[in-house]
């Protein structure tokens, strides 16, 4: 029968994701719930998986080994940061679009990395550039400890947290609504503020300075 809550298919395919270690998903969705990729059947969350590690595959940033079958944060990361990607980078682009020495950065996809010292997290990064470093890098991450908590960074500082609303309904008993990925609002207010801050701070600083 197909994973997908409250569908009752019978007919489908197992889902081909295989880790690292050689373990399988092998949960079983139906037509209308399996994700084709290059015509091999995936689940919903491993099929986010394998979108976003194709755009390193065969590069320097390639991430060598898939996560394990039941790492909920690589996809999870991946979401939240596609469903904000364009308002992040317009946000970014517009607070320098008038500075002729700074360069706008964005990761095409997720990438692995530390939270503290020896926890895997995965994120994704918007960040404004001079030649002589950040002038400011927002970044979305999921830790692997808590694969239910998104986290938004400015630097290395986390201004907000927060588990998406369909995580939220699923532990409550609730039919999940993905299309609820996070709350937008609060998310989008909390990048606007550091770099709100920041940017009339070095403008105060370079009045004075006059």
């Amino acid at each position: 029968m197909c994973t997908y809550s409250d569908c009752q298919e019978r007919r489908g395919w197992a889902c081909a994701y295989t880790d690292m270690t050689g373990r399988k998903c092998n949960s079983w969705w139906c037509r209308r719930h399996i994700q084709f990729i290059e015509r091999t059947p995936f689940c919903p969350r491993h099929a986010s998986v394998i979108r976003a590690l194709a755009p390193t595959a065969n590069t320097i940033f390639e991430i060598k080994n898939r996560p394990a079958v039941d790492d909920r944060a690589l996809p999870l990361a991946a979401l939240v940061a596609e469903d904000v990607d364009k308002d992040v980078t317009e946000l970014v682009r517009r607070r320098y679009q008038n500075r002729k020495d700074v360069t706008i950065a964005r990761d095409r996809t997720v990438r692995q990395t530390w939270s503290g010292q020896k926890e895997v997290a995965w994120e994704r990064s918007w960040a404004a550039l001079k030649s002589q470093g950040y002038l400011i890098r927002i970044a979305v991450r999921v830790a692997a400890e808590e694969p239910d908590i998104v986290q938004l960074l400015i630097g290395n500082t986390v201004v907000f947290k927060d588990v998406p609303d369909w995580i939220t309904r699923r532990r409550e008993g609730e039919s999940p609504d993905h299309a609820d990925t996070i709350r937008r609002a609060p998310f989008l207010r909390a990048c606007r503020r550091p770099t709100a801050g920041r940017s009339s701070r070095r403008h105060r600083r370079r009045s004075t300075a006059r």
